[in-house]
């Protein structure tokens, strides 16, 4: 399986309490090994803290970078198309880029979990 793990800018991971959480997370809720992780590819986010959390646990994993600023869309259909699944770690806020590929990829017919990360993780049952 190829599991995009994708994560919101504004989420704050230096926050040692959000990222104690996520890992926890993240070690009750991969029982399995993904074949390969694909992360978004941006620095200073959840991306980024992913990217150490499957180094240290010797995964595989691919990162989708976007070619310029211009690049975004087609980046995160890249992502959405070549995923078997996603989980996507959401502020919140509606403008975020998170909430967008989770959207291409639902439309894509993936499977698609949503948390919101705030003081806790809450899966979301829709995609709004």
């Amino acid at each position: 399986m190829k599991l995009a793990l994708i994560g919101s800018k504004r989420t704050k991971f230096s926050n040692p309490k959000a990222v104690e959480m996520l890992e926890a997370f993240l070690d009750n809720n991969l029982k399995e090994k993904p074949e390969e992780v694909i992360l978004a590819g941006c620095p200073m986010n959840m991306d980024s803290w992913t990217r150490d959390y499957i180094l240290n646990r010797q995964m595989k994993f691919v990162e989708y970078n976007p070619p310029g600023p211009l690049g975004v869309n087609s980046r995160n259909q890249r992502i959405a198309d070549d995923c078997n699944e996603m989980w996507a770690f959401w502020s919140g806020d509606m403008g975020s880029n998170t909430l967008a590929i989770a959207r291409i990829a639902k439309n894509s017919g993936k499977p698609v979990r949503l948390f919101v990360v705030k003081d806790s993780i809450e899966e979301l049952k829709d995609i709004p």
